[in-house]
């Protein structure tokens, strides 16, 4: 509201700011009521930028809808859809679809985070499948161990106990020799074939063959069968498979990259 004169006043109000007039304007002397004068000399409202857009985002609005009220008089639309508000479809739709991204986005991560983990493979008891550096993909959601599955493990008291991966040789109830002359593995009396070793199942870590794998175990070797620290040994021997962390479903071959990089620089 601007400030201006009231009737009766002279022309000594000129010039004066609204915040001085009402302050003068307003004392006893002059016979004015305080609370009066300073509502009527208040000084002018600041409007923001940001409360500007969204009165004008208002107006524009009704302007709008009111336009649109009265083409549908003039092409003889019923009354009671009149008094629907108009609403562009193209821009609802568009709108509800990207809204639901956010949220999606952040229910896949906190399935994600509680159904998968990520594990960096360290060590090279797993080659020639693992190299270290590589990332898996593990989940240990709904698992039944199976011979031939890659699993992230842990037990108490071996290798500090840390999580290690190996390959599941033998489950339950599972009958095993490994002659160590050959290198062969065999398993309820058949060799396994196995095209995923670096080398034959030469070495001996102290476990007696042959074992049968009791009910709830399971019997793990590494893919580097001459530098891996496995089921052959004591220490570790038959897993049970509580202490099973999640079977690697994918393998990111970061470590791999990383080598031939590595090996590429250094040839330059």
């Amino acid at each position: 509201v601007r400030a201006g004169r009231l009737p009766g006043e002279g022309r000594e109000s000129r010039g004066r700011s609204p915040l001085a007039l009402s302050a003068q304007d307003a004392s006893p002397a002059r016979g004015g009521s305080p609370e009066g004068r300073a509502l009527w000399c208040s000084p002018q409202r600041r409007t923001f930028p940001l409360f500007s857009g969204f009165s004008l985002a208002i107006r524009f609005k009704k302007t709008y809808n009111k336009s649109c009220m009265r083409t549908m008089q003039e092409r003889g639309v019923p009354e009671q859809m009149q008094n629907n508000e108009f609403k562009p479809r193209f821009a609802s739709s568009i709108y509800d679809s990207f809204a639901w991204i956010p949220v999606g986005m952040s229910l896949f991560c906190c399935i994600a985070l509680l159904i998968v983990r990520l594990t960096v493979v360290s060590g090279i008891s797993m080659n020639p499948t693992l190299q270290h550096g590589d990332l898996m993909v593990t989940s240990g959601l709904l698992y039944q161990p199976a011979r031939g599955d890659i699993v992230v493990l842990t037990k108490e008291g071996f290798f500090f106990s840390q999580p290690i991966v190996k390959r599941i040789i033998a489950v339950g109830g599972d009958n095993i020799n490994i002659n160590f002359d050959l290198g062969q593995v065999w398993v309820n009396g058949q060799l396994l074939h196995e095209p995923y070793i670096a080398e034959a199942t030469t070495r001996s870590e102290g476990l007696p063959f042959p074992q049968t794998v009791p009910n709830g175990c399971i019997f793990v070797m590494g893919d580097n069968r001459s530098h891996s620290d496995d089921s052959r040994d004591p220490e570790l021997g038959m897993v049970d498979t509580r202490c099973i962390i999640g079977r690697v479903y994918v393998v990111l071959p970061t470590g791999q990259i990383a080598q031939k990089m590595k090996g590429s620089s250094e040839h330059v």
